[in-house]
């Protein structure tokens, strides 16, 4: 099932993005929100492999995890939602995302 990442700001689809990871990964260690340049960096440094391009991509972050290949990421149904006419996604890492104001 896809979440939809449908903030208005880049700040609320970070937090947004944030409390979706917090539901596959509760312990807050693992995961947070950081601002570099201005920009709210989302992190999850025991996320899948690569699961920040993956997401963008848009994928399915865990189905290389799962066995799967990197194409069979890319064919089923994507882990997040991250289109918007406010914001744009993009990798800052294998581990993290950046949200940008459009």
């Amino acid at each position: 099932m896809t979440t939809i990442i449908d903030a208005k700001t880049p700040r609320g689809a970070a937090s947004q993005l944030l409390r979706a990871i917090r539901k596959f990964d509760p312990d807050p260690r693992n995961s947070g929100v950081r601002f570099d340049e201005n920009a709210p960096k989302v992190w999850w440094e025991s996320g899948p492999y690569e699961w920040a391009p993956i997401a963008t991509g848009p994928g399915d972050i865990f189905a290389e995890e799962m066995g799967g290949t990197l194409g069979d990421a890319y064919r089923n149904e994507p882990t997040f939602d991250l289109r918007s006419g406010y914001w744009f996604a993009e990798p800052d890492n294998s581990w993290s995302l950046k949200f940008w104001k459009r």
